[in-house]
C-alpha cells in the first residue's frame, strides 16, 4: 500500500529490478494503485524476465494517461545480440494525446544499464562507445530523449574521472539532471541513479528545482530498516510544465 500511495503522486513511473519469480507482484501493485487512483487509473507495460545469469528481473512502465496526457505508442526490449548488457534495456516511445503548451511532440524513454565490465553504454549510436576528446559524438535530436534509472554511476562502480569523460565526451549533448550532490541510495551517500535528457524543448519544459529524489524516509520519519523494506534506492523524479 505504501508503494502504491507513493506511485499515485506521479503521472508516469518506471520501475526496475522486479525480481518476483511468480510475476504476480507487478499486477498486485497495479490493482492496488488503481484502487487508490480511480477513476484516473494507470496502464502498465511490463517486460519479460530478463538477465544473462540465473538472476532475472523485469521492468514496469506505469502511465496515468488521463493526467499525464501522453500515450504509449510502442514498447520493446533492446535486442542485445552481442551480450553487451547484463540485462537489456527496454525502450518506450510516447506521444502526447493533446496539444501541450510546451509542444513536446514525443519523447523516447530508454533505460541504459552498465556493461558487464562496468562502463555505461549508449544504444542510440554506436560511436558513443568510442568517443574521444577530439571525436565527440553528436546526439542532438529533434525528438527529446530521456535516459533514466540506476546506472551504478557513483562510488565504487565508477571513478570521478570516468564520470567526467562520460559527461564531456560520450554524453556531451545530454543534460545531467541528477548530480553527485543528490543521495539516491538508502544505505550510502551515493548517486547511483541518474536522469539524462536531450532536446531543448524538453529541457526548457522541466520545472526548475523539481529534479531530485523522493526522500520517503524523511517524509514519513522511517528508520533505516523501514526504508529498506520499501527499496534500497530513492526514486528520482522531475516535473514537466506542459
Amino acid at each position: 500500500m505504501f508503494i502504491a500511495k507513493l506511485l499515485n503522486t506521479f503521472d508516469i513511473a518506471i520501475i526496475q529490478e522486479i525480481s518476483d519469480v511468480d510475476q504476480q507482484a507487478p499486477f498486485r501493485l497495479l490493482d492496488t494503485l488503481n484502487t487508490i487512483s480511480a477513476p484516473n487509473t494507470y496502464d502498465m507495460s511490463l517486460s519479460s524476465r530478463l538477465g544473462n545469469s540465473n538472476t532475472k528481473e523485469q521492468y514496469a512502465y506505469l502511465n496515468r494517461e488521463s493526467t499525464s496526457q501522453v500515450q504509449l505508442i510502442s514498447a520493446y526490449v533492446y535486442e542485445d545480440t552481442s551480450k553487451l548488457f547484463e540485462r537489456p534495456p527496454p525502450d518506450d516511445a510516447l506521444k502526447e494525446t493533446i496539444h501541450l503548451r510546451k509542444a513536446i511532440d514525443d519523447f523516447i524513454r530508454k533505460h541504459p544499464q552498465y556493461f558487464n565490465n562496468g562502463l555505461i553504454t549508449d544504444i542510440l549510436e554506436q560511436n558513443v562507445i568510442d568517443a574521444t576528446a577530439t571525436n565527440k559524438p553528436s546526439l542532438k535530436t529533434n525528438h527529446p530523449i530521456l535516459l533514466v534509472g540506476d546506472f551504478n554511476a557513483d562510488c565504487s562502480y565508477i571513478s570521478l574521472k570516468r564520470q567526467q569523460e562520460l559527461r564531456n565526451m560520450h554524453f556531451v549533448d545530454f543534460t545531467w539532471m541528477i548530480n553527485n550532490q543528490v543521495k539516491t541510495n538508502v544505505r550510502q551517500s551515493c548517486t547511483y541513479d541518474r536522469i539524462l535528457i536531450n532536446g531543448d524543448n524538453f529541457i526548457n519544459a522541466i520545472v526548475p528545482d523539481s529534479n531530485s529524489t523522493v526522500r520517503y524516509d524523511l517524509l514519513h520519519d522511517l528508520t533505516l530498516q523501514q526504508a529498506l523494506a520499501i527499496s534500497d534506492h530513492f526514486p528520482v523524479k522531475f516535473d514537466i510544465d506542459w
